[in-house]
């Protein structure tokens, strides 16, 4: 309604019980009587975004020395497309396991320049190397032309760090130019 004030209060946590210090990360919390208080018909989603009245958002923001709030990337694993269409980042990595010749992967969404969020594949062939144009088909094929990454990259392996997780940092500069992880 117009000229109506709302109650509006935020909060970063990096974990579930401290704020964040300023120049720190963390998960965007907010309190306010617009913001939705469950979800309707199935309370299991409520667990971790509603605490006490506090809605997360899934933003993750830094928090600057005065006190403002920067958004720094999203907290799920979800991505919305310039179409609209909203990704959940396993539904494309399903789609690309699926093919024969996929051995290894790693989907890692991303933002360009004016803010649309994409996802980068990086593929690590499982035998005879497929081409990027067999996986783009394959994708499309199964997921539907929405669906389509910003770029399919064949790497001879994935980097990996000394616990064995996929080394991202080492996969970020081999990025499309204009994107950015998200």
């Amino acid at each position: 309604m117009a000229g109506r004030l709302h109650r509006l209060a935020t909060r970063l946590q990096p974990g579930q019980a401290i704020a964040v210090a300023a120049g720190s990360e963390g998960a965007l919390w907010v309190l306010s009587d617009r913001a939705m208080t469950g979800y309707l018909r199935d309370g299991s989603l409520d667990r971790g975004t509603f605490s006490g009245g506090w809605l997360r958002n899934g933003d993750r923001m830094r928090r600057d020395d005065l006190g403002w709030h920067w958004h720094a990337g999203r907290t799920d694993p979800w991505i919305k497309l310039e179409t609209g269409l909203k990704v959940h980042l396993s539904t494309v990595e399903t789609a690309f396991r699926a093919h024969p010749q996929v051995g290894d992967l790693v989907v890692i969404p991303c933002v360009n320049m004016q803010g649309h969020e994409g996802m980068v594949v990086f593929v690590a062939p499982a035998g005879a190397r497929p081409t990027v144009a067999q996986l783009s088909r394959h994708v499309r094929e199964t997921l539907g032309r929405d669906f389509a990454p910003v770029a399919i990259i064949l790497i001879e392996s994935l980097p990996r760090n000394s616990r064995e997780k996929v080394s991202l940092a080492t996969l970020y500069p081999l990025l499309p130019d204009g994107w950015r992880p998200r």
